[in-house]
């Protein structure tokens, strides 16, 4: 807070300011009279609101632009010039990221000209995207109240749910290349670790706050950068005139989910909203303010337990009497309290908002916000099928963001406007033991009720213990004791942004768009896998023994704990200039050119050692250059469309009533998710950090290694020496930003009775993107397996970050609306087709995991770089909506329908098997299939009784790639489809001293509102996070492969603590004054 509190003292002081995207709105238009343009009318824009006031000259052409205007409205536009009658045109709209156009036609003095602003308005936009208003954000289903259930409207945004956080893709591109904005500052996620791109674990602010949403996939305006995919932006709520505001809440129990698809009803849990918000005037028409505080409680229950137990996901092997046994044994032989499996989880997370702006006078303007969001999450990392963890194991992921940020907004003349911004932000991200816990990582193999395990290789491979999981009861983790990868772990994120921007209209039909931006960020990162010792043991027996199989340790050189941290510097700068042309009433054409910078401050450690093992240096900064420029155009194409296209004839089957084309190509750079950076910094190879890792495959306990129960010992001054060496994750020396060049092309087509269809085609080709390789692969091929595929000799666990050009996108996206009824029944109807092809879907915070846990495709000595289906986002989405008002108890006491529908193509995976075939030492569940041709495939057979069912199901689903290996990413979970609705009544309160204008709103949110018509609709069912199967064993012999335990259970059914596949009500209510 001291920093906020410093940072608002120099903000004040210098009113500079940051702003990656331009919120404010413009307008724009022509004066003419009956002989033409009028030039030197006076043009006076007025938002209503606060009474703020912007004045413009036309120019020679009867031209004029006003910047600079705050989104919404309504705005009142009158002209004035000696000799013609005022004209005006009320109520006029604005819309964040979209030029209103407001065509005025004077007439002679004394006959007064006032038109609707519906009449003249239109817009000019360059490029691809959405914006939703008030309208929309209040009457949307949203029973988690974020900002991914209006951005999913657009059809191109799938939102992925699992079962403690959800992900926001655009075009099928990673959620963490997004970029995220409130009030055009960054909100994103500065360290990259949440799939949702922001930096706290739900909205990091509340949606009560927000009047304009935004969905931008190709804006060309050359201003926008920091994004490759997607770009969401809200527009916050500000103070008018009016003294205004509302007190909310919104509850749900178990009594509001329905039971799941095995009959499970859910346990006791609660949540709870309670929040406030305030705006209006502190001097009228002069400062005013807008506030608003909310706070978020849930308690869950856990959704799994021992066998038998009837949970919602049972064990395979455990037992309540193995859960008493192993509790028992650590409490008599080591002291450990390692808890239980039947703890409550308590959740929270508060919003704090802050909004002020000061009319200094007409032609400054100064704005002031603050936000103040923490939240926190408690993870299960270990449930059923993914092994049992008592709450030992269990982490509380805290998670903060604070922001501050001024603005001034000038008009020095009626040509020149400017924008000043200056934002600090501080982020934090704690994950500790929930219980606070100070004990080593434990995990014991089982696949017997004795506790046990015995006639299986799961038991004596050492890596299945801490890194495996359980696949159709074959074994089973049995964990407790820190996770392995939260021991002192800590990340905090110091930000200043600065933005400039001004507006220049330097001839009658040219504006020119400049400016500058700058950014630092300061990051802190404590990370270490197993920083308090992981061990592994086969069998409970092993455990009370403290005999392990496996044991690892990392931390800083010489045991100093957090002696490893990282500590660096990352500084971006941006500048553009841009031109836009109004060639003609119906064209308007944009060119703009744009470069980024981007550094370090510093290096990752050297390390001689890996440089002459691979040729790569490992002390490699940061210091790239881009250069991007960018087209975009917007062209009012009706009479082309009548006169060319149609030949000048009319259909009565057509009723188009007007067309307008735009579109766009130019280089779009994103941004780093700086995690995937930091790890360059933390794994230097036993220079800062060290690695111990001890174990056996003979299923014999490690010689001089016995349970330790102090996780801050570990004799780790002895065995993490600079001797003892460590992974190494080196940097290209050219590694830079992400780049893609993006086409985009639409057409908006107005046709009669007040339908509107609108269809919008965007190509993306990537030009640079994260990309790792393996450097002990080069050269290191042991041979080819049976189908011809390479195999290589076991990895050192080392890599090496560089970029790919390899990576397209192609979507198809359309829209059609219409409202009856006099505006009481809206429609909206959209649907996408998207095919988004990557090379790595980096779905995880270090470079072995994104490198190492997704599918293969055995290309050179890179096993990964090839294209394949990403598996973010949807092949194909519909979505649609149904608004009904409807006066069922009266006028007054309004009552509304919200219907929202979707459905959507299945998540992506890939079918893999449970062994690391291609020999690169990474995960065993990451390799390919091949399909045999049939049960006579000299290349296969079955060493058990599954190959019947296996060929069987090949004959179903995979009977295209006989004889081939089965595609990466190649293959479809089910459809999903879902159904929301909301219902709002309005109660009319009497009215009084007090209550004049107050009125009371009552909502009902049902999520998956078809499965609680039917219990078989709404229900997800997909391959897991990773998208692999991991369905069946391999081994090679005689240069044949060998199939065992084959099982088609590999799409799990989705539910756990968010109730995805389960309708779920919630219940609100909300006073506003």
């Amino acid at each position: 807070m001291k920093k906020i509190l410093l940072s608002l003292s120099l903000a004040v002081v210098s009113l500079f300011a940051v702003s990656q995207v331009d919120v404010r709105a413009s307008i724009k238009g022509n004066v003419t009279d009956s002989s033409g343009p009028v030039s030197g009318a006076e043009v006076v824009v007025v938002y209503t609101p606060t009474g703020s006031t912007d004045r413009a000259l036309t120019n020679a052409d009867g031209a004029f632009v006003v910047n600079n205007l705050a989104p919404g409205g309504p705005y009142t536009v009158t002209v004035k010039k000696a000799g013609y009658a005022d004209a005006s045109a009320n109520d006029v709209f604005t819309k964040f990221s979209e030029t209103s156009s407001v065509n005025v036609f004077m007439a002679a003095e004394f006959e007064e000209v006032v038109v609707s602003a519906q009449a003249l308005e239109s817009t000019i936009r360059f490029g691809n995207g959405s914006v939703f208003g008030e309208d929309v954000i209040d009457g949307l289903p949203s029973t988690d109240r974020g900002i991914q259930d209006i951005a999913s409207l657009d059809p191109r945004v799938a939102v992925g749910q699992s079962e403690d956080f959800f992900s926001l893709s655009v075009m099928g591109s990673n959620p963490r290349t997004n970029d995220i904005t409130i009030d055009g500052v960054s909100v994103n996620d500065a360290f990259g670790l949440n799939d949702s791109g922001q930096p706290t674990l739900r909205n990091s602010f509340s949606i009560e706050t927000v009047k304009q949403l935004s969905v931008d996939v190709v804006p060309f305006d050359a201003s926008r950068g920091g994004f490759t995919t997607g770009s969401v932006n809200a527009v916050t709520k500000s103070g008018t005139n009016e003294l205004e505001g509302d007190f909310y809440v919104y509850n749900r129990d178990e009594g509001m989910v329905g039971t799941d698809a095995f009959g499970n009803d859910p346990d006791v849990f609660n949540e709870d909203t309670v929040g406030f918000s305030a705006g209006g005037p502190i001097i009228k028409d002069k400062l005013f303010f807008y506030f608003n505080h909310e706070s978020f409680e849930q308690t869950y229950p856990s959704f799994y337990g021992p066998v038998g137990s009837g949970a919602t996901n049972e064990a395979y092997f455990v037992t309540q009497a193995l859960v008493d046994r192993v509790i028992a044994s650590a409490k008599s032989l080591y002291g450990l309290d390692i808890g239980n499996y039947n703890s409550e989880q308590n959740n929270q997370s508060e919003n704090t908002f802050l909004k002020l702006n000061y009319l200094i006078n007409d032609n400054h303007e100064a704005e002031m916000s603050y936000i103040d969001t923490t939240s926190n999450l408690v993870k299960v990392r270990g449930n059923p099928p993914f092994g049992f963890a008592l709450d030992s194991q269990w982490y509380d992921d805290k998670q903060a963001v604070e922001v501050l940020t001024t603005k001034l907004f000038s008009d020095w003349s009626d040509k020149l406007s400017t924008q000043f911004t200056y934002s600090t932000r501080t982020q934090t991200d704690n994950q500790d033991p929930v219980r606070g816990d100070d004990m080593p990582s434990v995990s014991i193999v089982i696949n017997n009720g004795d506790g046990s395990c015995v006639g299986s290789s799961n038991c004596t491979n050492p890596f299945r213990t801490i890194w495996g999981s359980a696949r159709s009861g074959q074994y089973e983790t049995l964990r407790f004791g820190q996770d392995q990868f939260r021991y002192n772990n800590e990340i905090i994120i110091d930000s200043t942004q600065f933005s400039f921007k001004g507006f220049y209209a330097a001839a009658a039909d040219h504006d020119v768009t400049f400016g500058f931006e700058s950014s630092s960020e300061d990051i802190y990162n404590s990370f270490r896998v197993c920083g308090g010792g992981c061990y592994g043991f086969s069998g409970i027996d092993a455990f009370e023994a403290g005999t392990p199989i496996y044991y690892l340790l990392e931390g800083g050189v010489g045991g100093v704990i957090n002696g490893d941290a990282a500590e660096w510097r990352l500084d971006k700068s941006s500048m553009y200039l841009q031109d836009e042309w109004r060639v003609n009433d119906k064209l308007n054409l944009l060119f703009g050119y744009r470069v980024d910078w981007t550094e370090t401050n510093t290096a990752p450690n050297a390390n001689a050692d890996y440089l002459a093992a691979t040729g790569y240096r490992t002390d490699v900064a940061i210091d790239d250059t881009v250069t991007a420029g960018r087209f975009g155009f917007d062209y009012d194409a009706t009479d082309a469309f009548f006169d060319y296209f149609l030949g000048g004839r009319t259909y009565d089957w057509l009723p188009v009533e007007a067309v307008t084309m735009r579109g766009g190509y130019g280089k779009f750079v994103g941004r780093l998710p700086n995690v995937w950076i930091s790890n360059s910094f933390s794994n230097d190879g036993g220079i800062n950090k060290a690695e111990f890792e001890a174990f056996t495959f003979s299923g014999q306990p490690i010689d001089g290694v016995m349970f330790d129960p102090n996780s801050n010992d570990q004799s780790r001054a002895t065995r993490l020496s600079a001797s003892a060496g460590g992974d190494v994750n080196s940097l290209d020396s050219d590694f830079g930003l992400p780049s893609s060049w993006r086409f985009a092309l639409a057409f908006d087509i107005d046709l009669a009775n007040g339908w509107f269809y609108g269809v919008e085609f965007n190509h993306d080709d990537v030009d640079r993107a994260f990309a790792y390789i393996d450097p002990a692969l080069e050269g290191n091929v042991a041979g080819t397996l049976p189908d011809g595929r390479t195999y290589y000799n076991n990895s050192e666990g080392d890599l090496h970050t560089t970029w790919t050009d390899k990576g397209q996108t192609r979507s198809w996206s359309h829209k059609l609306t219409k409202s009856f009824l006099d505006d009481k029944l809206k429609m909206y109807v959209s649907y996408s087709n998207t095919d988004a092809r990557d090379v790595f879907a980096a779905g995880s915070s270090t470079q072995g995991s994104n490198y190492g846990k997704y599918a293969t495709c055995n290309n050179q000595f890179y096993p990964n770089l090839c294209t394949k289906p990403s598996l973010w986002g949807r092949d194909e989405r519909m979505v649609g909506t149904l608004d009904y008002t409807a006066d069922i108890f009266g006028a007054e006491n309004p009552t509304r329908f919200y219907l929202f529908w979707k459905r959507e193509s299945g998540r992506r995976f890939s079918y893999t098997y449970d062994d690391n075939i291609i020999g690169d030492g990474y995960r065993d569940e990451r390799d390919l299939w091949y399909v045999p041709t049939g049960p006579g495939d000299p290349l296969v057979s079955f060493s058990d009784d599954t190959g019947d069912a296996f060929y069987a199901y090949v004959d179903k689903y995979l009977s295209s790639y006989k004889g081939q290996v089965a595609p990466a990413n190649g293959f479809q979970a089910p459809w999903i489809t879902r159904m929301d609705l909301k219902i709002t009544q309005e109660l009319a309160l009497p009215e009084g001293r007090w209550v004049g204008d107050t009125k009371a709103e009552l909502f009902l949110d049902i999520y998956n509102f078809g499965n609680l018509l039917d219990e078989d609709n709404g229900q997800i069912y997909d391959a897991g996070y990773l998208g692999v199967t991991k369905s069946m064993d391999v081994d090679i012999v005689d240069g044949a492969y060998v199939y065992s335990n084959f099982d088609d259970g590999h799409l799990r059914y989705r539910n756990g603590a968010r109730f995805i596949s389960v309708w779920k009500m919630m219940l609100g209510f909300k006073l506003s004054f």
